[in-house]
Order: C-alpha cells, then structure tokens, then sequence
C-alpha cells in the first residue's frame, strides 16, 4: 500500500478548512491507500518572526497604507487560550484526521522524513496564496529527488492574480510546478493565474468537501451523537426537533454562517430574516478575539458536527463564506451569499457558475432589490445536483490517475 501525504493549510479553527481536509484524506484512503496529512504543532512565535511580522506592517501598512497588513499592533490571543477556544475543532481533527508535524518547526524537513512517502499532494484550500503561507513550501521546494510523485488536488491562490508574490517566488514556483505529474485548481481564475505566470496547463476540480455526500457527513454526525454524552445528545436532539416541530407553531430558522461580522451583514441578516419571517442563528464563530477578556470561554466554539447539522436542521442560509455555500449546496438548502472582499470571491464565481447558481451571489444591500427577493427559493436542485454529479465524477477520475489508480 502506498503512502500518501497531503498539504494543507494549517488545521486549527476554520470548519470548511477542517472539513476538506477530512473530505481528501477521506477519499484518497478508500481510494486504497495509506495517508495522512501535514499539521504542524501549535508553537509560540520565535522573536524572529515576530520582528518580520511587525517590519512587513509597518512597510505595507503603514507605509503603503495596505490594509491587507493592518493594524500595525494586532491583536494576538495567547497560547493557552487559544487552545480553549479551539478544543472542540482541536477534538473533531484528532479524531477524524490523521495528521503529521512533518517540518517540526523547521524550514526544511528531515531527509529520512521525506523517504516515508511515495506521494506528495498539495491541496486543497488556498495554499498557494502568498499571504497565508511560504508558498514554495505547497509547491515542494523541499523534495530534491524529481522522481517523487507530486500533484495538486483542488489548490487555491485565493485572488486573481500573483500580486502577493515576489518576483523571485514567482520565478521559483514556476519551475516547481513543472515537476508536478498533474495539477488541478479550484477555481477558473486560477487556470489563467498558472497559464500566464507559469505557463503551465491545469484542469479545475470541486473541492474535496463535494467529493463526499450529505449521507457521508450526516454519519460523522451521527457517530458522534453515539459518542457524546446525555447532555451533548439531549442538546442536539432538541435542536433537531425544534427546526421540525412546525405543529408547534415554531418560526422556520435562518443559519447565518458569517467570518467576518460588519455592519452591513448584519443589516442583511436582518433583512432577509424579516421578508422570509425566520429566527436566526448562528454557531458564534468569533474570529476577533478579546485577548484581555476574563472569561475567555464565551469564545470556545462549537463542535465540527453541530456547524453540519446547522446546515441541515435549517431552513435557510445566508453566508459570507465558500465552505459555508459549499454546505449549503450539499444539504440542498436555499440560500444566499454575499462575497467576502477580504478573503476573495472568486472561487465563488467560479463554482457557482459551474452550478448555474451565480445568481445567489450579493455584494452589498443594493442588491436586495424586490425581484431578488421574490426568487429567494428559485434554486432547481434536481438540476443543481445532476451537474455536481457530473463534476464530481471528473474529479474523481483526474484523482484516481493522479495516484496511479487504473479505472
């Protein structure tokens, strides 16, 4: 059996990044092989990297009034906590990923390390995007031996172009992705990024959370319903059957999945709350962190399962987020979504008009005019989920090949 490692960003508290990398490494091991993925330890920042944090701020934020690098004293939440806030995800990811620490904190890993694996894949998520991470490092920089078997599933640059990217990382990469055996993207934008910049040919495949169904994540649900304790179970039965014991005369429920909480989302929530006659709720997701609260535990968040069932315990969605849509349209649910500007839209565009859904896409309060909002429902499922089907067989084919497997 062949051993496959998978390189993704850093598993910590984001769902959609949690859940792709449980869906890859899902299908890649019934696939038949024996895989893990990449997960690099928690560590406190050296004083080196703290002093190029704060010298890259001052120079594009403050400089180049860059608000990609603002504040110039940002906001950081210690250790400890961080690992409160973080424990429920920090319990779905050990008990549902197999994971590695393969640099252990270095900048390149052990020679004997890299003999361990006979396949290396980068992806998914925006692994390729300068600003979140040492791109050369998904795009293997550290594999000396051109022999390896290299390819990426599903890699994301996150923006429309390379801007981010210096011009020595520019001409690095290009000459990395050459010794790729295939390499797939995310969205369409990002074919023209590879043709253009690297001159390299792609193909664009779902993300890994489509490769699995709804039965595939109602089952994670389910076993950790029969894991849980009486009260965690009791929790979550009660929310089931408050979203479907309409004799009771209950309001249907609207799931805000919102990252980023401005003012103007939530104007929309309630908008949209108000015209379908819904309750809201939401799964207290805070990003912001208080680091001098007092009680820091009003920040813990909620367990990978219960964000599943949200999506299909509710009537409803309205999301500022990829992986937040992407559930949406697993779980059959209509829904609206307005582009997040800070963390990109275009992977959005790009799957939802691969889906015939581009018309759910709203990027401000403008956009809801009264012809938006008399076709709030108008998604054809039947016809939504023929294509996706269609899709995710295309994307298992180019995976199966990728590995070696024969059809």
């Amino acid at each position: 059996m062949k051993k496959v490692i998978i390189f993704t960003q850093p598993l910590r508290i984001n769902f959609g990044g949690i859940l792709q990398a449980y869906a890859l490494q899902k299908t890649v091991r019934d696939l038949g092989f024996d895989v893990i993925t990449d997960n690099p330890t928690l560590r406190r920042r050296s004083l080196i990297v703290i002093l190029k944090d704060y010298a890259a701020r001052f120079f594009y934020g403050v400089l180049k009034n860059d608000d990609k690098y603002k504040p110039f004293f940002k906001k950081r939440v210690k250790k400890e906590d961080y690992e409160v806030i973080s424990r429920n995800p920090q319990r779905f990811i050990k008990e549902n990923i197999r994971t590695v620490d393969f640099f252990c904190g270095k900048r390149h890993p052990d020679k004997n390390k890299i003999k361990q694996y006979d396949i290396y894949i980068a992806g998914s998520d925006q692994v390729w995007r300068r600003r979140y991470a040492d791109v050369k490092r998904y795009f293997f920089d550290f594999l000396d031996d051109d022999s390896i078997d290299r390819f990426s599933y599903a890699a994301s640059f996150g923006v429309d172009n390379l801007n981010e990217y210096s011009l020595e990382e520019k001409q690095i990469c290009k000459q990395l992705v050459k010794k790729f055996k295939a390499v797939s993207v995310r969205e369409s934008s990002a074919i023209d990024i590879l043709k253009k910049e690297f001159d390299q040919e792609a193909v664009l495949v779902l993300d890994p959370t489509i490769l699995l169904t709804k039965e595939d994540y109602l089952k994670l649900c389910s076993n950790f319903l029969e894991s849980s304790s009486t009260n965690v179970e009791s929790s979550f039965r009660k929310l089931k059957q408050s979203s479907t014991n309409e004799e009771k005369g209950d309001k249907k429920r609207m799931f805000c999945y919102v990252l980023d909480q401005t003012e103007q989302t939530g104007t929309l929530t309630k908008k949209l709350a108000t015209y379908l006659n819904m309750d809201t709720e939401g799964v207290g997701v805070k990003e912001n962190v208080d680091s001098k609260a007092e009680d820091i535990t009003q920040y813990i968040l909620p367990d990978v399962e219960k964000w599943i069932m949200m999506f299909d315990d509710s009537d409803y969605i309205f999301t500022d987020s990829f992986h937040g849509t992407v559930f949406s349209i697993i779980f059959n649910k209509p829904f609206v979504v307005i582009i997040n500007k800070i963390r990109g839209g275009s992977r959005l565009y790009s799957l939802l008009s691969l889906l015939g859904l581009e018309g759910r896409i709203i990027n401000s309060e403008e956009d809801l005019t009264e012809e938006f909002l008399n076709h709030l429902y108008d998604i054809d499922y039947e016809k939504v989920n023929k294509k996706k089907e269609e899709l995710r067989e295309f994307s298992l084919n180019y995976l199966k090949r990728a590995l070696g497997v024969e059809e």
